[in-house]
């Protein structure tokens, strides 16, 4: 917080500033911002003209600025040109177009970043397989949230896999296929027992009176 003080007051003093320091500042600033997502700091920064030398810092935070105030249209246009460049970019600028409307475009991204290692590219997997669970292509998200649980080690999909496995609980009862929910979900009580997720499969199930 003395940083992201420092850098405000900064900032607000930029016309004293060189251009060289103006731009150093607003790096500095916009990292923080994006860094700790605090949406307030976002939106000021969003609002701020941007020195010539940070391009890139202030297309982000315009961006993720619009996409947390709605403006989702307007978050795929600041976000496009950045989001080869770094995944957070890339997650939001798809999330961007999903919520646009444009679904082959944003599952386009996802694919990309999926393909890639780390956490991000298994949080990329599972939104993927959401996306074709909301669309009602069961089959595609069926494969999608398996690709969770088959494709990454343990250190990148731990945040998600618990929600993946929710996921194909979901689908095998919507695909009528109650004894395949049933043995999904005694497996996520045996991986993971005190998962919140855990609990929606199991609340599942007894609705389906299974």
């Amino acid at each position: 917080k003395s940083a992201e003080s420092f850098l405000r007051q900064a900032w607000a003093g930029r016309e004293n500033l060189t251009e060289d320091a103006k731009t150093s500042a607003y790096k500095m600033f916009a990292d923080i911002q994006l860094a700790s997502e605090d949406v307030e700091g976002m939106a000021f920064l969003a609002a701020q003209p941007s020195p010539a030398g940070a391009v890139d810092e202030s297309y982000l935070i315009k961006g993720f600025a619009a996409f947390h105030a709605g403006d989702f249209a307007s978050a795929a246009g600041h976000l496009k040109s950045v989001a080869s460049k770094e995944a957070r970019a890339k997650r939001i600028y798809a999330e961007s177009l999903a919520a646009s409307g444009d679904t082959p475009a944003a599952l386009k991204e996802l694919d990309d970043l999926a393909g890639t290692r780390g956490p991000s590219a298994a949080a990329a997997q599972l939104r993927m397989a959401q996306i074709y669970y909301a669309s009602g292509n069961l089959k595609d998200a069926l494969i999608h949230f398996y690709n969770v649980l088959d494709q990454y080690e343990p250190g990148e999909n731990a945040d998600v896999a618990p929600a993946a496995m929710l996921g194909i609980v979901q689908v095998q009862v919507r695909a009528g296929e109650p004894a395949k929910a049933q043995k999904a979900m005694e497996n996520m009580r045996k991986k993971y027992p005190r998962a919140k997720e855990t609990a929606a499969a199991q609340k599942i199930i007894k609705n389906t009176g299974n």
